[in-house]
């Protein structure tokens, strides 16, 4: 098969497919150096901020610990005694899981005994345990829970701009043990009694629950460039609602101010909110148009986590999915040549402004379309590239015009230093016997040659005569 050579195109395609080529090289570069990173989380927090909001989810209820609970209980770390009646109030509601988002590695009297009956006795309840890494030493679980298997890990991977954007379902250790988060454990929970487990997706590692393939997180998947992928991560399909979840505070628990059917058939996790235990972090909904950014508190972050899991194995909401890299940069390469071929053929200031401004606004709404339907696609790299390229076009078309501009001024230049050849043959042929007025031979040779009538050039003064004839 033969392809045609490049000097057979024309020079306009010619000079669109460089130019395209050219940027979209550019802008590749520029992503997989890392250098646009952050410019894609801000517009990726921007689509999720974006979202329509959503009901609350009433499969999951959060017993918060402010500032007012822990002036009530009087003690931080609150006594086992205390967790021991809070635990015991919620497990007479018969929740389907209970979710104890509080680091319980040592006893905390009086109350000890108490407690442990309460642990041994909850074969739905989870306690948490915080995995040693390079930035932290860990926290060990509850003894009781971590001996009956009752125990998921909290680490939560914080992206480098202080935001988190993934979570995480199973982490293997270096001494080759597997753990469970915190929010799966609690899943899997909940989805025993839909009669769904965690199965091998087909040909594949992966895990699949109910309807979806939980798809671990790459490394350079979506904005993410050579991002630590260990353990099986995911992306966050975060949902946006004015209340996500049933808040309720440990005092009115506590108080038996709650009606306790609230927690029946429910996932009840409990977890501190207080703003001097600092247990909180920023995620892409903290901020707002016109508010600053606001933490989250680590217990409802965990709910998040949990509901999409949920979303996923029962009614088949995937989390996010990307392209592959090599479908992405043909995506940036495409709109880097929309960019070049409508500068080329639109050349009108006034509407190529109009119609790149739509084409934008064209790529901004396919992208959030697509994010509604749980697919992250490059927003930022393809906006520099046709950016990037229609810019490149009209400096080029710019260029000609200045350069033939220049042209005309140098060619009329030349044009009217020439010397009318006609005129200059009558002038030699006549002599100073010639009857041409001065003036007019004046008026005709600032007058260019084109512009006089040709009668002007061949009508002689005198006629001629030949012998005895005379024309």
């Amino acid at each position: 098969m033969k392809f045609p050579s490049f000097s057979r195109w024309p020079r306009s395609e010619l000079r669109v497919w460089l130019t395209a080529f050219g940027v979209a090289t550019c802008v590749a570069v520029m992503r997989l150096s890392g250098v646009l990173q952050f410019v894609e989380f801000a517009a990726f927090d921007q689509l999720v901020r974006l979202r329509p909001p959503e009901p609350t989810d009433d499969r999951v209820v959060i017993i918060s610990i402010d500032d007012r609970d822990i002036r009530k209980v009087g003690a931080w770390p609150m006594t086992d005694a205390t967790m021991a009646n809070l635990l015991r109030q919620i497990r007479a509601a018969e929740p389907r899981a209970i979710g104890l988002d509080i680091y319980r590695d040592l006893p905390i009297k009086p109350g000890n005994q108490a407690l442990e009956r309460i642990f041994a006795s909850t074969p739905n309840l989870i306690g948490i345990e915080k995995i040693a890494a390079s930035e932290s030493m860990g926290v060990m679980p509850p003894p009781v829970l971590a001996d009956r298997n009752q125990v998921g890990f909290n680490n939560t991977i914080v992206d480098g701009d202080g935001r988190v954007r993934r979570g995480m379902l199973y982490w293997t250790t270096p001494d080759r043990q597997s753990h469970t988060s915190f929010a799966l454990a609690l899943a899997l929970r909940y989805l025993d009694r839909e009669g769904i487990t965690p199965q091998a997706a087909p040909n594949s590692r992966n895990m699949q629950l109910g309807q979806t393939v939980f798809e671990p997180f790459r490394g350079n998947d979506g904005g993410y460039v050579r991002t630590d992928a260990r353990g099986y991560q995911f992306l966050a399909n975060f949902h946006r609602s004015d209340r996500s979840f049933q808040t309720v505070s440990m005092s009115d628990v506590i108080e038996g101010k709650v009606d306790l059917d609230l927690f029946h058939d429910r996932i009840v996790l409990i977890g501190s909110t207080a703003d001097s235990l600092k247990d909180s972090f920023f995620m892409p909904l903290s901020n707002g148009l016109f508010r600053p950014a606001e933490p989250m508190p680590g217990v409802e972050l965990q709910a998040h986590f949990i509901r999409q899991i949920l979303d996923a194995s029962l009614s088949g909401r995937s989390l996010l999915q990307v392209w592959p890299d090599s479908v992405e940069l043909l995506w940036i390469f495409g709109w880097s040549y929309l960019g070049a071929r409508l500068s080329w053929r639109i050349r009108k200031p006034l509407r190529s402004a109009v119609v790149l401004a739509g084409a934008i606004a064209g790529l901004g709404g396919v992208c959030y379309v697509a994010f509604l339907g749980g697919w992250w696609l490059p927003l930022v790299p393809p906006a520099i590239a046709f950016g990037g390229s229609s810019i490149g076009i009209v400096t080029y078309l710019a260029q000609i015009k200045e350069e033939l501009k220049k042209s005309k001024e140098f060619l009329s230049s030349i044009i009217n230093t020439i010397p009318d050849p006609i005129l200059s043959k009558i002038a030699i042929t006549s002599g100073s016997s010639s009857t041409m007025p001065t003036a007019a031979w004046s008026a005709s040779r600032s007058t260019p040659c084109w512009k006089k009538p040709i009668v002007t050039f061949l009508r002689p003064t005198k006629p001629p005569s030949f012998g005895n004839m005379t024309i």
